[in-house]
């Protein structure tokens, strides 16, 4: 059968249930604007595509891992293609130059189609972008993803790769809200990224 990625949360041994429960809706938000930017009516084949969702935590699955025995687990699930190439920070070979311009021109178009359907990433680096057994890249992961102009409601984020304006904005009354160009600012940190890792693979 086809091989599916499937995103899940497991509550932590003494993990308070106020803690668990913000994690929990948080997935499920992600969830739900995964299937909104890239569901079934996604027309852009440079993001990561999800299939299906379940929110509910009493549903099972059966999973055959590769190299482990079968697994039962419990959701809630996100359902999203398999890429076998990996994530785009675990690249093998080492790009050339027509090659590292058409990733990095791809990945601008998936960029691109986000903001069309209103969002923005919020997260953009080699460790989500997703590659298919053609190395075609797919942005994936929407777990800090919200809507153009929404006020950015997540606490637990990568400081390092955040742009200036969200260091301003966010001790401001109204707090920082999302845009367009601070995607563009983490575009240029992920060329920069890329540049990096495929120096070392030369």
């Amino acid at each position: 059968g086809s091989k599916l990625a499937v995103k899940t949360i497991k509550r932590k041994e003494n993990e308070h249930e106020s803690d668990y429960k913000k994690k929990l809706e948080s997935f499920k938000n992600e969830s739900k604007i995964s299937n909104s930017i890239c569901g079934a009516n996604c027309s852009n084949e440079f993001v990561s595509k999800t299939l299906g969702l379940c929110d509910s935590e009493t549903r099972s699955l059966l999973l055959t891992i590769d190299g482990m025995k079968d697994k039962v687990i419990f959701g809630p699930f996100l359902f999203n293609e398999y890429y076998g190439g990996g994530s785009l920070d675990k690249i093998k070979n080492a790009l050339s130059e027509i090659e590292f311009r058409i990733m990095t021109n791809n990945i601008k178009k998936g960029i691109d189609y986000i903001h069309t359907q209103g969002y923005t990433h919020n997260d953009l680096a080699c460790r989500n972008i997703f590659l298919d057994d053609n190395l075609t890249p797919k942005i994936g992961d929407f777990g800090l993803a919200c809507k153009i102009g929404e006020k950015f409601p997540h606490t637990k984020i990568p400081i390092y790769q955040m742009a200036p304006e969200y260091f301003i904005e966010r001790l401001s009354d109204e707090g920082y809200k999302s845009q367009k160009e601070s995607d563009i600012w983490q575009y240029g940190l992920l060329i920069l990224e890329l540049l990096k890792i495929n120096d070392l693979l030369l």
